[in-house]
């Protein structure tokens, strides 16, 4: 079996897989998120957003996601 990558498409967000260790860097995806900042987004390395990170388009809705973003614990988001 590979263990060079681990991929995960389905898991509870509120029970993610553990960490596989300091050598590995876990991506976290999402997208389509429309202004919503109420999504349990498992824990990670790197944050990767999809895009449509508005409902509307607004500095306001941009505003509140990015403000949202940048309080998750991730050390990089892209």
């Amino acid at each position: 079996m590979n263990q060079d990558c681990r991929i995960y498409t389905e898991y509870s967000p509120t029970n993610p897989p553990e960490h596989p260790g300091e050598n590995w860097t876990r991506f976290v995806c999402i997208s389509d998120t429309h202004s919503e900042t109420r999504f349990i987004i498992p824990p990670g390395d790197v944050l990767l957003h999809g895009g449509d990170l508005s409902a509307w388009g607004s500095y306001g809705d941009l505003r509140e996601t990015f403000d949202w973003l940048a309080a998750l614990p991730h050390e990089l988001k892209m």
